[in-house]
């Protein structure tokens, strides 16, 4: 199993789980219309509202939309307690209606952000030593291009990658020659052609992907989950094929519902919190027939069920909701529905108060204008009440000496 095909392997078991709950009667029937992959797919690309509502899941940590959403599918998909919720998030996704962006905004806020929130096992992890494991081990040779590492992720339904982001540090732990890391090699900052970088990783022993051959006194148990997206079950069955003795000193038990560690991840139906999983019976049968593979006791792996109902406590946890496809959206306080009220109507009230504030101005303006108009109108009335002014003819009439007294008083009254 190499780590550079990360991405791909995550997506062929995203697919395998979405296939099941195409095969359930309750998840199908949220996807009647368009179906769970064709609503997947539609927003992991990102188009049109899909987007807006992507951007709702965006953490430091991504950097495209199709990083936002696969990583959010992707987290999701790593825990069965979890895994429920990822068809009623592509459903709110590809919906977006306003309940849902509200829905959304909690999940980031109050899931996604605990999901890589540091926990006390962080200190003890190194991460050059699991660079240094993961570079020499477990990485394809000849390394695969970084644009060909990109599309591996840009063709996974869901995946917490891109590996692509790794490429650059396999580059300068291994300081391969190969054209594919030309340009990280020689670009660092330690590069000298006099002194030139030593590899930080190892060469691989003549052990390295030999095939173990089991001893006469022994045998070999291995469980594994059909679910797990990190250590995917194909590899399990290669392992098994692969190891070196007869059938009867080594088996696999296949958990068709369990996520990665199926010692811890196999929790049988209504257990006591605390109860011994499926797979530490399978163990503890194991270790008390002292390794005879013919006294295992397999029985509690029937009784394992998978279901696509989230819990409505995870439903509140997860979306603020009494359900993860729809259900009534849950306060905290009445101080919270207040705040949530004035919000929902802030937004109508700011619009329809400047369309108030433009009517007005409109009203305003079509008054104004009229009003002017009136003004005008009353003046070139008072201005054609006015006398007119007397021609010349009718001056030259008054002034002369044979004029009436009628013709003087007229003129006079036009001139002035």
């Amino acid at each position: 199993m190499y780590m550079s095909n990360w991405d791909v392997n995550f997506g062929e078991v995203a697919d395998h789980f979405l296939e099941l709950c195409v095969r359930d009667a309750q998840c199908a029937s949220k996807f009647l219309a368009v179906g769970l992959r064709n609503t997947v797919d539609e927003v992991v690309k990102g188009n049109g509202a899909y987007m807006r509502c992507g951007w709702h899941l965006k953490s430091s940590s991504a950097t495209t939309f199709t990083s936002l959403v696969n990583n959010a599918l992707g987290m999701l998909l790593m825990r069965s307690r979890t895994r429920a919720a990822i068809p009623a998030l592509a459903l709110r996704l590809y919906r977006c209606s306003y309940d849902d962006v509200r829905a959304l905004r909690v999940f980031m806020d109050a899931f996604v952000d605990s999901l890589v929130a540091p926990s006390e096992e962080d200190a003890f992890g190194s991460s050059l030593l699991y660079y240094l494991i993961v570079f020499s081990e477990m990485w394809e040779v000849p390394t695969p291009t970084a644009s060909v590492l990109t599309s591996r992720f840009a063709n996974a339904t869901m995946s917490t990658g891109p590996i692509a982001s790794m490429f650059p540090s396999y580059c300068r732990f291994t300081q391969d020659n190969s054209s594919a890391c030309s340009s990280y090699v020689s670009s660092s900052r330690f590069a000298s052609p006099r002194a030139p970088a030593v590899p930080i990783a190892y060469k691989k022993d003549k052990y390295w992907n030999k095939a173990a051959t089991i001893p006469a006194d022994a045998s070999v148990l291995i469980l594994s989950g059909k679910l797990d997206p990190q250590t995917p079950h194909k590899y399990a069955e290669r392992l098994l094929a692969a190891l070196d003795g007869p059938a009867a000193r080594k088996e696999l038990v296949t958990f068709d519902y369990s996520e990665h560690g199926t010692l811890f991840a196999t929790k049988l139906p209504d257990a006591v919190p605390g109860s011994a999983t499926c797979g530490m019976m399978v163990l503890a049968s194991y270790v008390r027939g002292s390794g005879d593979l013919s006294k295992l006791d397999k029985s509690c792996v029937k009784s394992l069920t998978m279901s696509f109902k989230l819990s409505k406590k995870d439903a509140l946890l997860m979306f603020n909701t009494t359900d993860a496809y729809d259900g009534e959206f849950v306060f905290a306080s009445s101080d919270d529905a207040q705040d949530e009220t004035e919000e929902r109507y802030l937004t109508p009230f700011v619009v329809l108060l400047a369309l108030a504030v433009v009517l007005g101005v409109a009203i305003g303006a079509m008054y104004w204008k009229k009003r002017r108009a009136a003004r005008a109108a009353q003046a070139a009335k008072d201005e054609d009440a006015l006398p007119q002014p007397a021609t010349e003819e009718e001056s030259e009439v008054a002034a002369s000496p044979s004029a009436t007294d009628s013709q003087y008083i007229a003129a006079e009254e036009a001139r002035v």
